[in-house]
């Protein structure tokens, strides 16, 4: 019954850390889609900076802090674009590496549901030896039971014959039968 128990806790912990690894390669996927929507949207402001040039801002600026201004905000948009794309990249590679840890989980788990199969079947084959063993022991002593009873039967048989006779005196079975003289046995 361990054994039983062992495999399917073996099981369970295999299923659990397949589940595991699913959602960490799903996470990995949102991960990639996040980083290239936040890369979509910061090439298609670069994109936008170079082919409309620089921002009116600069050409209706009234002062030089105007200008300053303006430059800060586009270079603080990049920054700030840069920075959520490594964020991200960060993110994605804490994905992968919780991904990589769940799947050498289920590795072990995989193995232990190995191991524990293969115990399982060892206690099987034990138990059926065991089994077999005792048959063959049943049938032995069920043979030499027969084998005493069959003996007990002669003893017993032997035993009514060599009973005397209800008012016959009673002579021991190593008591010569026949003439009382020794004489008269030669020839």
């Amino acid at each position: 019954n361990k054994a039983i128990v062992d495999v399917q806790t073996a099981r369970d912990n295999a299923a659990a850390a397949q589940r595991e690894v699913d959602a960490s390669a799903q996470r990995v996927k949102e991960a990639d889609i996040a980083i290239e929507a936040a890369q979509d949207r910061y090439d298609t402001f670069a994109v936008a900076t170079y082919i409309n040039g620089p921002s009116s801002s600069y050409l209706t600026a009234s002062d030089p802090s105007d200008i300053l201004a303006t430059a800060t905000t586009g270079q603080t948009l990049a920054v700030s674009t840069q920075r959520v794309i490594d964020d991200l990249q960060r993110a994605r590679t804490e994905q992968v590496n919780k991904e990589s840890a769940a799947r050498l989980a289920k590795q072990n788990a995989d193995q232990a549901v190995i191991d524990a199969e293969a115990s399982q079947q060892t206690a099987v084959s034990a138990l059926t030896e065991a089994q077999e063993t005792f048959r063959v022991q049943q049938a032995e002593l069920d043979k030499l039971k027969a084998e005493r009873a069959a003996a007990q039967a002669k003893l017993d048989e032997a035993r009514t014959f060599s009973a005397p006779a209800a008012g016959a005196p009673a002579r021991p079975a190593s008591a010569p039968t026949g003439p009382s003289n020794p004489s008269a046995d030669w020839d």
